[in-house]
């Protein structure tokens, strides 16, 4: 990926690192190559890695969390109900009612 070998060699070194989990924000202005990145990334992490990606409105400005919220969801309900629970923990209130 032409300008952008050392980004995505860091990314594949803490994909390769010792710990078995990770979580990397990647984050910048509009136009900067974030997505073609992680395809890139996730082409060669070969199913040894996860994505979850979020969009800012810049009109939901009150909702700055809401793209994390939203990829969360996306991966929660792949999960299922129990699973999503058991990561959640028991205080995030996942009951019967939880719609994940």
């Amino acid at each position: 990926m032409a300008g952008r070998e050392d980004e995505l060699s860091r990314l594949h070194g803490l994909l390769h690192a010792d710990a078995p989990e990770r979580t990397v924000l990647v984050v910048g202005e509009p136009g900067i190559g974030k997505s073609a990145l992680l395809a890139a990334f996730l082409a060669g992490a070969r199913g040894r890695a996860v994505a979850l990606a979020g969009r800012c409105d810049p009109l939901g400005r009150d909702l700055p969390l809401q793209p994390l919220l939203d990829g969360l969801e996306v991966l929660l309900r792949g999960f299922g109900r129990d699973r999503a629970s058991e990561v959640l923990g028991a205080d995030a209130g996942c009951s019967s009612r939880c719609s994940v």
